[in-house]
């Protein structure tokens, strides 16, 4: 029996689902200027970010795993969004049932976010909302797409919900999902702040140890203290003084 291809292993498994997140012509011009966060995100963050037009909005799909998308949208509603606003997702009609979900909406209310989903839904994809400041919008959009995950891991999304041309290549980011592991650079991070951490401790113990309190409190865990030793020299001056007061006596 002939071996599969490499990647069909892959390519089989769930989708990873991607943000599609929708702007203005004006807004997307504002991300590109100067610093291009969308060229940033690429390079930085490692998603993989698509543009179209479609719905009559400028759309960015935007993939990869749930702290890369995060990470990336994030540095784009700073920019957008100095206080409060609205953030368009557009979301494929079959995942409707699933935002009705209770529990997806006791979330929202606790953080104080909100979804505005329409009330008719025409077509294959609809326009959803989420309203708030940049940490609600950022946590709407990630409930929602924790919602569509779920759907997608049991078959019930695809990548043709998630794309305009089925002619496309599906990206690499969703082929090899084995891939997309917490980023290096944050492990790093994270084990040298621990080091840092551990260094410091020890330098306040060898503080400790070295120092000569007034009233010296026994040390802890075994710590030694240094005892405070006279001087050789002042130690024969004072038994030289001794001995002369005597003879005197």
């Amino acid at each position: 029996r002939p071996e599969l291809p490499a990647m069909a292993r892959h390519v089989s498994e769930p989708v990873l689902v991607p943000w599609r997140l929708g702007f203005t012509v004006e807004q997307l011009r504002q991300l590109q200027i100067e610093d291009d966060l969308i060229e940033k995100a690429r390079e930085a963050v490692g998603v993989h970010v698509l543009h179209e037009t479609t719905e009559g909005r400028e759309v960015l799909t935007i993939r990869g795993t749930m702290w890369q998308k995060r990470q990336a949208v994030r540095g784009m509603l700073e920019r957008l969004f100095p206080k409060e606003g609205s953030l368009p997702l557009l979301l494929p009609t079959a995942c409707f049932p699933a935002l009705q979900a209770p529990e997806l909406w006791e979330g929202l209310q606790l953080l104080g976010a909100r979804l505005h989903l329409p009330e008719r839904r025409d077509g294959e994809r609809f326009w959803a909302f989420a309203e708030g400041n940049r940490e609600q919008m950022l946590s709407t959009a990630t409930r929602v797409n924790t919602a569509l995950q779920d759907l997608a891991d049991h078959g019930r999304l695809v990548e043709e919900h998630f794309t305009e041309d089925l002619s496309r290549a599906v990206p690499q980011v969703l082929q090899m999902p084995q891939q997309l592991l917490h980023p290096q650079k944050l492990q790093e991070q994270t084990q040298r702040m621990l080091q840092e951490r551990v260094q410091k401790q020890l330098e306040e113990l060898q503080r400790r140890s070295d120092g000569t309190p007034a009233a010296p409190a026994p040390a802890p865990h075994g710590i030694l203290k240094k005892r405070e030793v006279p001087q050789p020299c002042a130690n024969r001056s004072d038994q030289s003084d001794e001995g002369t007061s005597g003879l005197k006596a």
